[in-house]
């Protein structure tokens, strides 16, 4: 099943101790897992992860619908249940060109 999904070039995530944060790095938004959607994604982007969820296809729809995976169209969420946070407190940061957007002060200062 999961051999369906990528993750796009835009987006970056990485798991530690059963925790994953993600950055998509086009909209500057970054999310943390909750820990089965972090099994869902540890499935995606390495071999042999167990997924203890039975909501893994839900779980996978929520990041297509985010834009954090690529999975085939057709696909509809059975339920609401919240698989991220997302925090947009970083944008700018995130979203900066550090080489053409900072002053002589150096990043992380921008150019007012």
């Amino acid at each position: 099943m999961f051999d369906r999904y990528s993750i796009p070039a835009h987006v970056m995530g990485d798991s530690i101790e059963g925790e994953t944060i993600v950055i998509n790095a086009l909209t500057g938004a970054y999310y943390t897992l909750d820990s089965e959607a972090s099994a869902v994604w540890s499935a995606i982007t390495g071999p042999g992860t167990e997924v203890p969820s039975e909501d893994a296809l839900d779980m996978l729809r929520a990041l297509v619908d985010e834009g954090l995976l690529v999975g085939p169209p057709g696909v509809a969420r059975t339920t609401d249940r919240p698989v991220f946070v997302k925090y947009t407190d970083m944008e700018e940061l995130l979203l900066a060109d550090p080489i053409h957007e900072v002053d002589d002060r150096g990043w992380p200062l921008l150019r007012q």
